[in-house]
């Protein structure tokens, strides 16, 4: 009975955001239509990455392709990866860049088709902070660069803002790796561990 009714609550969201016909609106407010694939909006991506979305890859791989393509539509039409879908706008809610995530574990557990040849230099330039963002831009990534973490006096929650970037760089990491993008994977692999710039020994914090 537990599980059952876990299951039910996990299935109520990402909703499914389109008419009868297929077609939604998108981020840029227009009329698109779905033909090969169900449009989905309301993904709780800060609260879905870590169990959720993985549990969909795995049980329902047919919807974490709906999900994926979604998330690259959002991209494209939009501006930018989205954090907090909800309906056709970015919600605005949390931190961090948990899409880059979603998608990772998407791909690494060989679900295919949904557009990733497209996908990935999007997720470079927005994880790397090249262009402009309507909406969810990282804090300047050059910051890291510079000091080996978010200095509190220019980011506002600097030690969630990193840690929570990091957990999407490692993700960047293993999904280049996959593509055979070394150098890339390199990168994101080597700035994944720029949370233990911020590891207090003595206190047992991160600050």
């Amino acid at each position: 009975r537990i599980f059952s009714t876990a299951l039910y609550h996990v299935l109520q969201m990402p909703t499914e955001f389109g008419d009868a016909d297929g077609e939604y609106r998108g981020f840029d407010g227009e009329v698109h239509p779905a033909w090969d694939f169900i449009y989905h909006s309301d993904m709780s991506l800060w609260d879905t990455y870590r169990t959720a979305h993985p549990y969909y890859n795995l049980v329902y791989p047919e919807k974490g392709r709906d999900f994926a393509v979604s998330l690259l539509k959002m991209s494209e039409q939009g501006g930018a990866f989205p954090r907090w879908p909800v309906a056709h706008t970015e919600g605005g809610s949390m931190l961090g860049a948990p899409a880059d995530i979603v998608l990772a574990d998407t791909w690494v557990k060989g679900i295919r088709g949904w557009g990733m040849e497209d996908a990935w230099p999007r997720l470079v330039d927005q994880a790397k902070g090249v262009g402009s963002y309507p909406y969810n831009a990282r804090p300047d990534p050059s910051l890291i660069e510079t000091y080996g973490y978010y200095p509190y006096e220019l980011v506002g929650t600097s030690v969630s803002w990193l840690q929570e970037l990091d957990w999407a760089d490692g993700a960047l990491a293993n999904l280049a790796t996959s593509l055979g993008e070394e150098q890339e994977a390199a990168f994101f692999y080597e700035r994944s561990l720029s949370y233990r710039n911020l590891y207090d020994s003595e206190v047992g914090f991160f600050h």
